[in-house]
């Protein structure tokens, strides 16, 4: 099984594609409602993919207690 990731922006295919088949993606930037998003998936996250300005908030990572990873 996949460990589970936090996809915070949208990526081009030579990124994107390497993080689908090494992880099971969690599209946030997709999600309509952020908030329950993050309340149904957080608990199942164990990486957040990000970009340098945006980061992820202490709210996202306090959404996220088996998070192990934040790549930039």
């Amino acid at each position: 099984m996949k460990p589970d990731l936090l996809q915070m922006i949208a990526y081009p295919d030579w990124d994107q594609i390497p993080l689908q088949v090494a992880y099971q993606v969690h599209r946030y930037f997709e999600a309509a409602d952020k908030p329950a998003f993050l309340a149904k998936v957080g608990s199942q996250i164990h990486a957040i993919a990000t970009r340098g300005e945006l980061g992820a908030s202490a709210q996202i990572i306090a959404a996220c207690p088996q998070l192990e990873l934040i790549a930039v």
